[in-house]
């Protein structure tokens, strides 16, 4: 299960990765633990080669960040 859990955060990633392609680099917020976060952001650079930049935070803080960013966001997935 572990294994397919990654599968599905990596094509869920991978899905957004147009845009991120033009930009150079995908922003994503990530809000369960720190080892899985770094394990999707490397999976993702790996098969893509786009660059990745991750923080991790609570779902609420992302949540949060979401909202208030919804005119000009900063982050892509």
């Amino acid at each position: 299960m572990r294994g397919f859990g990654r599968i599905v955060a990596v094509f869920f990633i991978a899905s957004h990765a147009g845009t991120a392609a033009a930009q150079g680099q995908l922003n994503i917020v990530c809000s369960v633990q720190l080892p899985w976060c770094e394990a999707v952001v490397n999976a993702f650079q790996k098969e893509t080669g786009i660059k990745a930049g991750m923080t991790q935070k609570s779902a609420g803080e992302a949540m949060a960040q979401i909202a208030a960013e919804k005119a000009n966001p900063k982050i892509d997935v």
